[in-house]
C-alpha cells in the first residue's frame, strides 16, 4: 500500500513539473540527510533565498522510505537569472544548515543537482532540561 502510494504521489510530482517546462527555468533537485546515519530527514524546512536575501521559494520535500533506508528529496523549478542563491535548510533538533550555489545565465543545463545537504543534531538542544538540575541533592 505504501509503495502504490508513494508511486502514485512521484508520478504526479514529476508530471506536474514537467507539464510546467520553461525554456528560460532551471530545476534545482536536492536531498537532505541526517550527517551521521546518511538518512533522510522528513521533517525538514527549505527556503532558497537570492542574494539579497529575498525569498525565491519554498519547496516541498518529498520523503520515502524502505526497510533499508530513509530518503527525501526536493526539486524546484524557478526563473534562471544569473546569481548566487543559497539554501537554507531547517529541521527540529539539528543546526540550521546553509548551502550556497550559482547560476550563470550561460548554463545550458535544464536541471541542477546539488550534492545532498547533510545536517548535524544540535546536542545543546536536547540538555536544556538538566542545565537547571541541583547535583547536591543527588
Amino acid at each position: 500500500m505504501n509503495k502504490l502510494l508513494f508511486i502514485m504521489l512521484l508520478c504526479f510530482y514529476t508530471g506536474s513539473l514537467f507539464a510546467q517546462k520553461d525554456e528560460q527555468k532551471i530545476l534545482v533537485s536536492g536531498s537532505v540527510i541526517d550527517s551521521f546515519t546518511g538518512w533522510g530527514l522528513g521533517n525538514a524546512s527549505i527556503t532558497i533565498y537570492n542574494d539579497r536575501d529575498s525569498v525565491v521559494s519554498r519547496p516541498w520535500l518529498l520523503t520515502f522510505s524502505n526497510r533499508e533506508r530513509n530518503g527525501n528529496e526536493f526539486r524546484e523549478g524557478f526563473p534562471r537569472k544569473k546569481g548566487r542563491y543559497r539554501i537554507h535548510v531547517e529541521c527540529k533538533n539539528y543546526k540550521p544548515t546553509d548551502y550556497w550555489f550559482e547560476i550563470s545565465r550561460t548554463m545550458r543545463k535544464t536541471e541542477l543537482t546539488i550534492p545532498p545537504i547533510a545536517m548535524q543534531k544540535d546536542f545543546r538542544l536536547n540538555n536544556t532540561e538538566d542545565d537547571d538540575a541541583d547535583l547536591k541533592e543527588v
